[in-house]
């Protein structure tokens, strides 16, 4: 059964998108560290925004690695560093930890969705009533505040 949340016990856009710019930066560092190990290059903290834009085959290994953190990461703990940081967990509509299956699809499948309609889908937060992006409404989860959830 679907558990009702107020709009004040969801995450809202801006304390997402804050979250998402601290893990971009968080994996950003990791795999800066790993692009000096592997070549000897410097890494960006930028490097998973420009994954394709000739730069070769570490920015993919970039973006694998930053889906990979954001599924175990909410598997393991309900959250990414960066939703921890700004007090949110992701759960299922009834307010249940995710399934390995959910979370997959809400990490890959919904948000590749969610950015080849020009990220669209994740300004949805912004007008639909329960938050929900559409990588949220594809994997029926919600991103709801700590402490405000079972």
């Amino acid at each position: 059964m679907k558990k009702e949340f107020k709009r004040s016990q969801l995450g809202s856009f801006w304390s997402r998108v804050f979250a998402l710019i601290f893990d971009v930066m968080v994996v950003g560092v990791v795999f800066g560290g790993l692009s000096v190990l592997i070549n000897g290059e410097k890494g960006s903290l930028f490097s998973l925004v420009n994954a394709g834009a000739g730069s070769g085959w570490l920015d993919w290994v970039g973006i694998i690695l930053f889906w990979a953190y954001n599924v175990v990461m909410i598997k393991m703990f309900g959250s990414t560093v960066g939703k921890m940081a700004l007090g949110l967990k992701v759960t299922d509509e009834e307010g249940n930890a995710p399934d390995w299956t959910t979370i997959i699809i809400r990490e890959v499948v919904g948000k590749m969705v969610s950015l080849i309609i020009l990220g669209i889908g994740y300004l949805m937060v912004i007008w639909d009533d329960n938050r929900q992006a559409l990588h949220d409404k594809i994997a029926e989860t919600l991103v709801v505040k700590v402490g405000l959830v079972k």
